[in-house]
């Protein structure tokens, strides 16, 4: 019995320490196509309404200032083998990644591709492991579609944490 009631301690200050924000699909977004071969090819503004930017997804590498300077992304799909992204700012490329769809971080998957976002997380007083994806897939209104999951377990002034989060993007197609 005694052991029952240290579990419920201990788990105490993880369950006041932990947060959690699951966001819906938005109902005025048209759907994401779900048929198995999405092919995402296309130019996409860099920004969404809410001011996230599509580059921070995928090349993160690029610091902040650079990336506020890119207008748009454009992907290519090649079947079901390679992916590539070109980060532009107007007509010159800011940078290029080129990821194979067969092994690694991206993924090809039923409806879009799988990108895992594992990262160790050293910010605003917290320590931990955060492990997610993000999906990226097309609307049948042609918008670029991306999901993010994550799940955080860490410390965070020797106090455990633990976090998700499921959030929607939408980026435009890019008109010049």
């Amino acid at each position: 019995m005694k052991i029952k009631y240290l579990a419920i301690l201990l788990m105490f200050p993880v369950l006041l320490s932990s947060c959690a924000f699951h966001q819906r699909y938005p109902s005025d977004w048209a759907q994401p196509i779900t048929n198995e071969k999405v092919d995402i090819t296309g130019g996409y503004n860099n920004t969404d309404k809410d001011g996230f930017f599509l580059s921070a997804f995928i090349f993160n590498d690029i610091e902040w200032e650079r990336q506020k300077s890119i207008t748009h992304v454009e992907i290519k799909q090649f079947g079901n083998q390679e992916i590539e992204f070109v980060a532009w700012n107007e007509d010159t490329i800011i940078d290029k990644k080129l990821f194979p769809l067969t092994k690694g971080d991206y993924r090809l998957i039923s409806g879009g591709i799988k990108k895992r976002n594992n990262r160790f997380v050293s910010e605003q007083g917290v320590i931990g492991m955060e492990r997610g994806y993000i999906i990226f897939t097309k609307s049948a209104d042609g918008y670029l579609i991306l999901k993010s999951r994550s799940k955080v377990m860490g410390m965070c002034f020797f106090i455990p944490v633990a976090g998700s989060e499921k959030k929607w993007y939408r980026f435009h197609p890019w008109e010049k």
